[in-house]
């Protein structure tokens, strides 16, 4: 990992951690640990999002699972999905990744596609998951919705 200052580039690194000059310096010293975490942004981008997936797995069920304070999880698209999932007390990153693989879309030439099974079980789908996702202790889930 590579820590830097905002006004410096280098290619040559597969992560970069942009950082102010007070947070840099904590940074240096103490490392990254899971209790600087206080908000997480996912981006949409289906393709990002699932190669994301074991990244996220390891991050929601391992390194942040001491949490001891509320994470706010942030998301539009599959980063909506990914960010539900990852509110829910199961491997449902696992399952959101295989459904969303899975969808079928029916394609009619000319028209565009669309879904024809939607998956029954994505991540907060219904009042069930919907109450999961709002009693997870640490994380608090929001969204971003774009109407056409």
């Amino acid at each position: 990992m590579l820590l830097r200052s905002p006004d410096t580039v280098c290619v040559r690194h597969p992560l970069s951690v942009h950082a102010g000059p007070r947070a840099l310096t904590a940074l240096r010293e103490h490392g990254l640990r899971p209790e600087h975490i206080r908000a997480i942004r996912a981006a949409g981008g289906g393709p990002k999002g699932l190669a994301l997936n074991p990244l996220d797995r390891y991050l929601f069920g391992e390194w942040l699972a001491p949490a001891t304070r509320p994470i706010h999880l942030f998301g539009a698209s599959i980063g909506a999905r990914r960010m539900a999932a990852a509110c829910l007390n199961e491997p449902a990153l696992a399952r959101m990744a295989q459904d969303y693989i899975h969808q079928e879309y029916a394609h009619v030439p000319g028209q565009p596609p669309t879904p024809s099974r939607p998956s029954p079980r994505t991540p907060g789908h219904g009042r069930c998951g919907t109450r999961t996702i709002a009693a997870s202790r640490w994380f608090r889930w929001t969204t971003s919705v774009n109407r056409r």
